[in-house]
């Protein structure tokens, strides 16, 4: 308690002393690096150094991803001027938590900044974790700034138009954990060296190096983590004044945090910020309003964080049960020893053996033995009989059994007991006719919603389950007649459209394409006259033109391409007896060339043999026998020839 009192003192001093002491206008030369990420952290005005426990900590405080054990995604968007940040974080087990972020600032219509970052942060013991950001900055200037940055950093170039200087930092930083909920951080941003470089050359300049700064940060959650407050220390290595930030956040509900902060800063983001975050622990949206110098409107921050990962969902399960030991723990020692036995008894539901919340659930029982419950029990059972008046058993219910653990033989509460579940009982079976009624009526959907809420009740209620199946097949042939009612109506509309196009193309003599659409056509309606007349005609044309193709290569005795234009034209009118005839009479055509040919062959190895070339002859022989391997004179030859050779191997 007293370092908390401490901690809120310091915060304080700071504050009080921060508004004459720190305020400067920074001079940077990449000003996207004063600007920050995230709505949220500028919600708190900009104080994240020791709270760090998101995405954002890639930016503000690596260190912080060593502690994360969960995948997030976010984005931010900024209205009236262009400065959008995209980032990515994943954890590996055993290895540490890797960041990748990307940011855009174009600040006048000439001049923009583009960053990219990689961050690295892992946890070395329980109390302790340590991060690195290595950052790319890149800032293009064109027309009179590309002139001016010439003019400051003397950069030799061939034109004016375009300049491009590239920067390159690091970042290391440091959170220790005094304890769950005090938390200490220092950050050193900005280590670097940059050469400038234009558009054309390399200046032989030395490093120029980024604005280096150093921060320290501490944070505090209360309430069980329902508020959190924390403040930056930021010492600028420059001409800049140091400054400070404070600024807090409090869960007003589980889905909704108000934020609230203070900026020492001199410029764009100084003075009071405020922000909105919804969600759940899965998803969130966060606004913020910033105050802009020079402005009239102040600027909105909007970002989306999207939260996912098997070791997230199992984070959420230990948190939820850590959230409920520790209200449970602040019941104990208030005193409301009902609520505390609830809030043990539900973990021990979950972790049986959980020795803490079990010792405590021990120590709750012997104060409830030793606990004047007589007011207790009337306080209960007013607000049980209240609910169920109001028709809210859920209420009127935790009430009653609240009653019970006090005195489990209160006649009046098993009454009221016996009274809900018999009222709970009607509402199942009132939603089920419900449920009934409509399914009979053909009203699926209704019937799904009222079979919804009795599984909701009871998920297994019998006739509910097999309704709820009847149901879903009924939607689901709803749906697929709707389909093929919508796909026969889009089928039909296709189908003119694209039988103007076949027509289009057959009139053009391309009768193998308006072929293939005709044929599309009539599958998306087969009974299209228009298409089944056209596709005929076609066929006929693109058949006659592959047949006077072939007659003409058969005249000029080219049997071999007679032959592939005849199948062409086959294939449009496969019974066509005419193209057929042609088609034998071309193989028989070329059987007689080949005839002739391997007579040729027969006769020029008979002199390579006569010769005494007998391997020659056979090489002849083995072509002539392929054109002809029906020939028995010039297979026996062959084969007399091979032996020969054999023979005379085996001799040698």
């Amino acid at each position: 308690m007293r370092l908390k009192v401490a901690f809120i003192v310091s915060v304080l001093l700071l504050l009080v002393s921060g508004g004459s002491v720190f305020s400067s206008d920074p001079i940077v030369d990449f000003e996207i690096l004063t600007l920050g990420v995230g709505s949220r952290p500028f919600g708190m005005g900009g104080t994240h150094t020791a709270i760090a426990d998101d995405v954002n900590a890639v930016y503000w405080n690596p260190a912080g991803l060593g502690m994360l054990d969960r995948k997030e995604l976010t984005g931010m968007y900024s209205q009236f001027f262009n400065y959008e940040y995209l980032a990515y974080v994943h954890p590996v087990e055993d290895i540490g938590t890797f960041g990748f972020s990307g940011y855009y600032y174009q600040y006048q219509e000439d001049l923009w900044d583009v960053a990219v970052m990689m961050s690295y942060g892992r946890e070395i013991n329980n109390t302790t974790s340590l991060g690195l950001t290595g950052k790319f900055l890149r800032k293009e200037l064109r027309g009179k700034y590309a002139e001016q940055a010439i003019d400051r950093f003397g950069i030799i170039s061939e034109s004016t138009s375009t300049s491009t200087l590239p920067s390159f930092g690091v970042d290391v930083g440091i959170l220790y954990k005094v304890s769950d909920e005090i938390h200490l951080a220092g950050v050193i941003q900005n280590l670097s060296a940059a050469v400038v470089i234009s558009s054309t050359t390399v200046a032989e300049k030395p490093w120029k190096e980024l604005p280096l700064m150093y921060k320290l940060g501490a944070a505090i959650k209360l309430f069980d983590g329902i508020l959190t407050v924390g403040f930056d220390l930021n010492l600028p290595a420059g001409d800049e004044e140091r400054f400070i930030t404070i600024g807090g956040e409090y869960w007003v509900l589980d889905w909704i945090a108000l934020r609230t902060g203070y900026n020492t800063r001199a410029g764009q983001d100084s003075g009071l910020h405020f922000g909105v975050g919804m969600g759940n622990k899965n998803i969130h949206l966060d606004w913020i309003l910033v105050p802009f110098e020079g402005m009239k409107e102040k600027i909105n921050r909007i970002s989306l964080t999207l939260r996912f990962g098997r070791d997230y969902r199992y984070t959420l399960i230990e948190s939820s049960i850590e959230r409920h030991f520790k209200r449970g723990k602040r019941f104990y020692y208030r005193g409301e020893f009902i609520r505390a036995y609830n809030e043990f008894k539900s973990i021990l539901e979950l972790v049986p053996r959980h020795k803490d919340v079990s010792d405590y659930l021990a120590r709750t029982k012997v104060r409830l033995d030793e606990y004047d419950t007589s007011k207790e029990i009337a306080g209960y059972f007013e607000r049980g009989e209240k609910y169920f008046n109001k028709g809210d058993l859920v209420k009127s219910r935790f009430e009653f059994d609240s009653l019970l653990i006090i005195n489990p033989e209160h006649i009046g509460t098993n009454r009221y007991l016996e009274r809900i579940q018999k009222r709970a009982e009607e509402l199942i079976d009132n939603q089920m006719k419900k449920a009934v009624k409509y399914y009979d009526r053909g009203d699926y959907r209704i019937a799904r919603e009222h079979i919804n809420k009795v599984l909701s009740f009871n998920p297994r209620h019998k006739k509910a389950n097999k309704y709820s199946g009847l149901i879903e097949d009924k939607l689901n042939k709803v749906e697929k007649a709707k389909e093929e009612q919508k796909e026969q109506r889009e089928g039909k509309w296709k189908a003119i459209s694209d039988f103007y196009k076949g027509l289009a193309l057959f009139n053009l003599g391309q009768w193998a394409e308006s072929i293939k659409i005709f044929k599309d056509v009539l599958k998306y309606d087969p009974g299209h006259e228009g298409s089944m007349e056209y596709l005929g005609k076609a066929k006929i044309k693109a058949a006659n033109l592959h047949y006077n193709k072939g007659f003409a290569y058969f005249k000029k005795g080219k049997y071999k391409s007679a032959i592939r234009e005849f199948n062409y034209s086959l294939k449009y009118v496969p019974d066509n007896s005419r193209i057929k005839d042609k088609i034998k009479e071309s193989r028989a055509n070329i059987k007689k060339e080949n005839k002739e040919k391997a007579e040729k062959y027969y006769t020029q190895g008979l002199g390579s043999y006569t010769q005494g070339d007998i391997e020659g002859a056979i090489k002849i022989w083995k072509l002539a026998i392929k054109l002809d391997p029906e020939s028995e004179t010039i297979e026996n030859a062959l084969k007399r020839a091979i032996e020969e050779v054999k023979i005379d191997k085996d001799i040698e």
